[in-house]
């Protein structure tokens, strides 16, 4: 049976960040390497030291603030950026069996782990675990999220926030409230 198309290797912020930074030391020396031979060749030109040290300041800023971002986003549980969640909340949709999805969210704790919740209202005459599956299996080929936590619920929806888009407080047209 085919699962969709093979997954990329998802890498690790932690490995990443460390990387960095054995590369950026490795430049850095090589730097100093090149100011000190620069200033035992022309003694005048002190200021090669100073200025290879605000270059590489400079990289450091740079790189850092890639890593401060995405850990800031990961923090505070926002959503990845490499996943379309209006592409997903379609796709939901679009499974057979499903009559509407609400109240999805979709979140990082991990770097390139993204994980997923919502609410699924089954159509009538639907069978609960195959819709699950199916949905599951969009989730996971289709957007890369391998946890996703789906309610699915048989019957209409009662809680506040199955009827209401998050913004505007108030039924949905569309809803099976």
């Amino acid at each position: 049976t085919d699962h969709g198309p093979p997954k990329t290797a998802k890498r690790s912020l932690n490995i990443d960040a460390a990387y960095l930074h054995v590369l950026g030391d490795l430049l850095q020396n090589l730097g100093v390497i090149l100011a000190g031979a620069v200033i035992w060749a022309k003694p005048t030109w002190q200021v090669a030291d100073p200025l290879v040290t605000l270059f590489f300041a400079g990289i450091v800023v740079k790189t850092t603030f890639g890593f401060v971002g995405q850990t800031v986003n990961i923090l505070l549980e926002g959503a990845p950026a490499n996943v379309d969640v209006t592409g997903l909340r379609t796709a939901l949709r679009d499974v057979d069996g499903v009559g509407d999805v609400h109240d999805i969210h979709v979140w990082e704790l991990t770097a390139d782990k993204p994980v997923m919740s919502c609410h699924v209202l089954l159509k009538e005459g639907a069978l609960l675990d195959e819709v699950l599956m199916r949905c599951q299996d969009v989730c996971a080929d289709g957007f890369e999220i391998d946890h996703a936590t789906i309610q699915v619920q048989s019957g209409r929806c009662r809680a506040r926030t199955c009827c209401a888009e998050p913004t505007q407080g108030r039924p949905r047209e569309d809803s099976l409230c």
